[in-house]
């Protein structure tokens, strides 16, 4: 709820992709991206939990809201309206991904790095950002490192 009334008086979404790059045939990262909305050699991921944070330094607090992806790996997270004023979202907000499921095989992948928003669309008084694709890689073998080093 927007100020002191019940009616909402804008509304602003943000919204992704986290997919999952597989392994190739010796059981090594096969990364191979097409453009940023067909990867080849990569799978969505359903049941990630993603965060949106918003805050700045100093004294201010830091706020959040999350969401879970569906079965395409896409996200909408619909930021509460306390948050809709903040100066320069898209410098100020950052996403993280909480939470991977168990069943893929990018469970143990680096999540902690923040991605940025970029604001897409304004109308009728809905704001939309997105961060694009995230881009997560399953942690590298010892065999794959050797692999690589070799070439």
């Amino acid at each position: 709820m927007a100020g002191y009334g019940e009616e909402k008086l804008s509304t602003v979404f943000i919204h992704g992709k986290i997919v999952c790059h597989e392994y190739d045939d010796h059981g090594c990262n096969n990364i191979i991206i097409k453009d940023d909305n067909f990867e080849l050699g990569s799978t969505p991921i359903q049941g990630a939990s993603v965060g949106v944070f918003c805050g700045s330094s100093g004294k201010t607090r830091r706020s959040w809201a999350r969401n879970t992806t569906d079965e395409d790996g896409d996200f909408l997270i619909d930021l509460p309206s306390h948050l809709h004023a903040i100066p320069n979202l898209e410098k100020t907000c950052l996403v993280k991904v909480l939470h991977l499921p168990r069943n893929t095989i990018c469970e143990h992948a680096f999540r902690g790095k923040h991605k940025g928003l970029e604001l897409i669309s304004i109308r009728g008084g809905i704001r939309t950002y997105t961060t694009q694709t995230i881009h997560l890689t399953p942690k590298v073998t010892q065999r794959c490192r050797k692999k690589v080093a070799v070439m």
